[in-house]
């Protein structure tokens, strides 16, 4: 924000993962792979998003990649809306 004032679009796009299989995977590990993959991302959405609304701009993107031992598809949304009004 202090650089260019304003955010004019969010890609969310961050993840890690362990190189272990499940009943092999110590706590420790996999809470460091939910604190990147899904808190990390809230936090970073949940402040965009709050500047966002501010700037009453409603865009964002949503991706994923595959990795090793995924077998869905890779996907990208955007989704755009137009701005609501805000109460004075």
């Amino acid at each position: 924000m202090a650089t260019f004032g304003r955010i004019d679009i969010l890609v969310n796009n961050a993840g890690v993962t362990w190189a272990a299989e499940p009943e092999q995977l110590p706590l420790d590990k996999w809470q460091k792979v939910v604190d990147v993959n899904l808190t990390g991302a809230f936090l970073f959405a949940q402040a965009a998003g709050r500047e966002m609304l501010k700037q009453q701009l409603r865009a964002a993107s949503s991706t994923s990649r595959r990795s090793p031992g995924c077998t869905r598809r890779c996907t990208a949304r955007t989704t755009r809306r137009t701005p609501r009004p805000r109460p004075d």
